[in-house]
């Protein structure tokens, strides 16, 4: 549920206190934007596993929502 994250640098003497006060500061809103990342290719990642690339990308969009259903054309070969 949390985020874990390493710093690394090549300057003599490592970070400054300056650059350490600007990571603390940075690294909830870094943390929040590497999650959102994942969280969203995770649902894409499911639905396409699911339902099919296209299902799924409607479901993302909003255009495909709970008790919908359409129509489709489709033939059965059984061998």
């Amino acid at each position: 549920q949390g985020m874990m994250g390493s710093w690394s640098t090549d300057s003599i003497g490592g970070f400054s206190e300056e650059m350490i006060g600007a990571l603390m500061r940075m690294q909830n809103h870094l943390a929040m934007a590497a999650k959102m990342a994942v969280l969203g290719k995770l649902a894409n990642n499911m639905l396409t596993t699911y339902l099919g690339g296209d299902a799924g990308k409607r479901v993302l969009n909003g255009q495909i929502r709970r008790g919908d259903g359409e129509t489709i054309r489709a033939a059965l070969v059984m061998g």
